[in-house]
């Protein structure tokens, strides 16, 4: 009788606590934060680069983690204040496979794609996901892209440049 209560509490609490990974591949946002949330709703950002509308950041006090792998970087960018993008920097094929592997889980076959970095694409109604490595450097990259902000920053782009 008591193991069956204790395996009953200990699924309920697996379908309560989602994991970190899964938050981070959520096609509503990063970490915990909503694409097309404004800068100023989410603390702890430290500016990079600023140029016109963008705004490149870091978070303090980051977990350089995604999936299980290690990361060196992830980058927070925003356009007029809303986030739209997040860039991951890394190193090492065993970190490669662990991300590329928690992708496939996450958002199924890729649309792959090797010329000098081994590249994979998938892409949501809202989101585009691209991961990138190349063997020779042993360095790679994931990127996030909120498609709204995306377009919205193309058409501007394109509607004021000479």
């Amino acid at each position: 009788m008591e193991k069956r209560v204790l395996v009953g509490v200990v699924f309920i609490l697996l379908l309560w606590i989602p994991p970190l990974t899964q938050a981070q591949g959520d096609p509503n946002g990063f970490n915990g934060i909503p694409w097309g949330s404004y800068l100023g709703q989410t603390t702890g950002f430290i500016s990079l680069k600023e140029f016109r509308d963008y705004r490149v950041c870091l978070r303090d006090g980051e977990v350089y983690r995604i999936e299980s792998a290690e990361v060196e970087e992830i980058r927070y960018e925003f356009y007029k204040n809303k986030f739209y993008s997040v860039t991951v920097r890394f190193s090492g094929n065993q970190n490669f496979r662990l991300l590329l592997e928690g992708l496939l889980r996450r958002f199924g076959a890729a649309e792959g794609r090797t010329k000098y970095w081994e590249e994979y694409e998938w892409s949501t109604r809202d989101l585009s996901v691209l991961l990138r490595y190349a063997d020779a450097e042993k360095r790679g990259s994931l990127e996030y892209q909120y498609k709204p902000i995306f377009d919205q920053m193309t058409r501007d782009e394109n509607c004021c440049t000479p």
